[in-house]
């Protein structure tokens, strides 16, 4: 019998998330959970965000039960390697959920100028981010007189 994992996601291997159906294929889904605000997240880039510990904020996660070939995959999808673990971008690590121990994907560089996501749910700052690209761009077409 294979063994089973709980793994906590915040970013684009969540449902609806561009990784999703690529890397959780086969995952179950078992609810959603706001930890402690004992964590932080960072918006690294315009494609992703990086959760640190030891923080202020509550952080979005939605559970999943995998595979230890799921895991497999995340790790390789968030750049952890338990070969190399000083070149990791992030470090899997385990924390207490509800649903008993969890692994979520810690952020392991450094976080120079990057803004913290204060909602600690990536998904609802993106659309408030895109939103406000489009807000500034229909102000600008409209200071041009392109309406």
């Amino acid at each position: 019998m294979e063994q089973k994992f709980l793994l906590g996601v915040y970013d684009h291997l969540r449902r609806g998330g561009e990784a999703n159906y690529t890397y959780m294929s086969g995952a179950t889904y078992l609810g959603t959970y706001y930890t402690e605000p004992d964590y932080d997240l960072y918006h690294l880039s315009s494609e992703y965000p990086g959760l640190r510990c030891e923080g202020s904020t509550s952080i979005l996660l939605e559970i999943f039960e995998v595979t230890d070939e799921i895991l497999k995959t995340t790790d390789f999808y968030e750049g952890t390697n338990p070969f190399a673990p000083h070149q990791n971008i992030f470090n899997r690590i385990e924390i207490d959920t509800p649903y008993g121990p969890c692994f979520i994907y810690e952020y392991s560089k450094a976080l120079v100028s990057k803004p913290k996501i204060e909602t600690g749910d990536w998904f609802k700052y993106r659309k408030s981010l895109r939103q406000r690209i489009l807000d500034l761009n229909d102000n600008e077409d409209s200071r041009w007189g392109m309406e």
